[in-house]
């Protein structure tokens, strides 16, 4: 499947190109649509998920071999600046609290989990480096560095979260009354 895969997103790829279509956002909606208006949708992503590491070590190994080291070493402050308001937005915006969400745990923790998310980010930051070369490849190195500190932050915060709302077994578990456990099959 990955394969067949990968030839797919090649052959695709040179159709787009030659038809000067953004890859990136096709795929974006091709992904959409199958996903979410197709019988094949869930078999789709089952093919994505058991391909994706293989994708995923050549898309950020990609991403690391073009990122700029001495530059880094001058925009390090502007990375943490970054990835520290992308945090503090996130958290300001949570949408558990415009939603109405009831439970006092998940409107106080559920923002955690978005905190790591940030895959299609480095592609577009791709885009800006070859659609503007005058700043893109700075302004590349400065998105990979503060992708790099949210991956590693976002999970750690993640984890944090679900001990505390008790989703793991290392945390005492909280009282959610209003969610009841499935029932076991007999």
């Amino acid at each position: 499947m990955l394969l067949v895969l990968l030839v797919l997103g090649f052959g695709v790829s040179t159709v787009l190109d030659y038809l000067q279509f953004d890859a990136l956002l096709t795929f974006m909606v091709a992904g959409f649509i199958v996903r979410n208006m197709s019988s094949q949708g869930q078999k789709f992503l089952h093919n994505i998920e058991q391909t994706g590491t293989v994708v995923y070590v050549i898309f950020f190994a990609t991403a690391g071999a073009d990122l700029d080291i001495p530059l880094l070493k001058h925009m390090w402050p502007a990375a943490l600046v970054m990835a520290g308001s992308r945090g503090l937005f996130t958290y300001a915006g949570r949408g558990s609290r415009v939603a109405g969400e009831r439970l006092p745990a998940l409107r106080r923790w559920s923002w955690s989990g978005l905190v790591a998310q940030a895959g299609l980010v480095l592609g577009l930051a791709a885009l800006v480096a070859k659609e503007f070369p005058t700043f893109g490849t700075p302004f590349r190195s400065l998105v990979i560095a503060t992708v790099a500190i949210n991956q590693l932050v976002g999970p750690v915060l993640f984890k944090l979260a679900l001990d505390r709302t008790g989703e793991t077994s290392r945390a005492e578990a909280v009282s959610l009354s209003s969610i009841r456990p499935p029932a076991m099959p007999q």
